[in-house]
């Protein structure tokens, strides 16, 4: 169901912006291939290159990642809660905009009420051209979906999805720093915010 065109909406990435998705990959590497790097190290968003192992390693580290058990054990980002409570009562609708596979559905919702994160809506979108299970059916999005949806600002990790957003829909996006999004061009649409404290007080101050 898509959300009115009248009413202000928020596109919310999952990832390492309501979940601290990184924190587990890198248990995952360790449990799985006894290879031990730091969050800070994570500087490129293609894992392959940032963990120095082969795709077939990354596919199996996704695998487990993208696990009821796995997903349902990550924390929250902090402070992501409350922000999005403000937020809702602040008269915004939420979507979350997630590139996690379809297939994770039920867990990224079970999730979601464990932490009390408000949303109205969780879209799956094959946002790096993944292959694949969960990442070609018919209720996965596109990008080109995404270019037709409406939002008031955004909230990312990801650099070039930002970037991507900030061209197409032409909106701010505030971009939550992460070590992989440090490297880039600038773009007057992009804000980056240290964390969703910093994104509250913007919003305060200059409500979108």
């Amino acid at each position: 169901m898509m959300i009115e065109d009248d009413k202000k909406t928020v596109y919310v990435d999952f990832d390492d912006v309501l979940c601290s998705t990184a924190e587990s990959l890198l248990e995952i590497l360790f449990e799985q291939y006894g290879k031990k790097i730091s969050y800070e190290n994570l500087t490129h968003f293609d894992l392959s290159t940032c963990m120095k192992i082969t795709n077939d390693k990354v596919d199996r580290i996704l695998d487990i990642a993208h696990s009821d058990e796995k997903i349902l054990q990550n924390d929250p980002v902090h402070n992501a809660s409350e922000a999005l409570s403000m937020i809702s009562e602040m008269g915004y609708a939420i979507e979350i905009v997630t590139g996690r596979p379809r297939f994770t559905k039920t867990a990224s919702e079970a999730w979601l009420s464990t932490y009390r994160i408000p949303y109205d809506n969780i879209y799956f979108v094959n946002k790096y051209a993944r292959q694949g299970n969960g990442y070609g059916d018919a209720e996965t999005l596109s990008l080109e979906d995404i270019k037709k949806m409406k939002f008031s600002f955004a909230v990312e990790d990801s650099l070039d999805t930002a970037v991507f957003i900030s061209n197409h829909l032409n909106i701010p996006v505030f971009l939550l720093d992460r070590p992989w999004n440090k490297k880039g061009a600038a773009d007057t649409n992009i804000k980056r915010c240290r964390g969703w404290g910093q994104i509250m007080e913007t919003l305060s101050n200059y409500p979108m």
